[in-house]
Order: structure tokens, then C-alpha cells, then sequence
């Protein structure tokens, strides 16, 4: 009996553990990931709306702060016509102080480039809020 005892308790922490790791959630690698996957796919079928929703409300790119309104306007404007990012060799860093940072190929017709992104964590989802542009 005490054994049966011993053997249910041990099965019931088991579970505890497994289920405790199991729900989780994604990890920060795997939330870039779909980050990355979401901001490639907005670009390229440039679908403003979801594209928009990697940004934080305000994006710093070459010392500049800008809004999303503006950075949305800029992109309408032909901004994203004929570029094609790749993703295959990105390199993501979570940094010690909470933000990661995630590079890009951009290939557009004025030439190729890599972007440099910061990010931060709001929630589950990791948004844009440093641009760097790398030539």
C-alpha cells in the first residue's frame, strides 16, 4: 500500500512538472522567429495593417523618432515597392537588459542592405522600436 502510495505521488509531481512546462508558452527565440516570419510576409505582400503591427508607436531610425502614421505614409508611398527581405541569415541576440536585437537582408531596387533591428517585449510579442540601417 505504501508503495502505491510512493509510486502515485511520484507520477502525480511528474505530471505537475511536465504540465508546468508545457503551459509555458512559446519561448523568446521562437516569439522572433514568428516576429521575423510576420515582418517578412507584411513586407513583401506589403500588407500595411499587419506590417504595422511589428512596430512599437514610436520607431528611432538614424537618430530620428518617428511615428507609426509616418512611417506607414512613408511605406505607402512606394517605400516597399519591388524589396524582398531575407530572413535565412538572421542573427537575433536577447540582451541582458530585456530588448533583443535581430538583423535583416533587405534587397530593393536602390541596392542591398541589412537592417538592424531593437526590439521589445510587450506582452507575447516582440515590436520594433530601433532601427539601424547597415550598408
Amino acid at each position: 500500500m505504501k508503495t502505491m502510495l510512493k509510486i502515485g505521488v511520484g507520477v502525480t509531481f511528474v505530471l505537475l512538472l511536465l504540465g508546468c512546462q508545457l503551459t509555458r508558452g512559446p519561448t523568446d527565440e521562437m516569439l522572433i522567429s514568428e516576429f521575423l516570419n510576420t515582418f517578412k510576409e507584411s513586407v513583401e505582400t506589403q500588407d500595411m495593417d499587419r506590417l504595422m503591427s511589428v512596430f512599437s508607436d514610436s520607431i528611432e531610425v538614424a537618430g530620428q523618432v518617428i511615428d507609426k502614421q509616418g512611417l506607414r505614409a512613408a511605406m505607402e508611398a512606394g517605400g516597399l515597392d519591388n524589396v524582398e527581405v531575407s530572413i535565412d541569415d538572421s542573427k537575433s541576440v536577447i540582451n541582458d537588459d530585456g530588448t533583443a536585437t535581430v538583423s535583416v537582408g533587405i534587397a530593393a531596387p536602390m541596392g542591398n542592405i541589412t537592417e538592424k533591428f531593437t526590439l521589445y517585449k510587450e506582452g507575447d510579442v516582440w515590436l520594433i522600436s530601433v532601427i539601424e540601417i547597415i550598408l
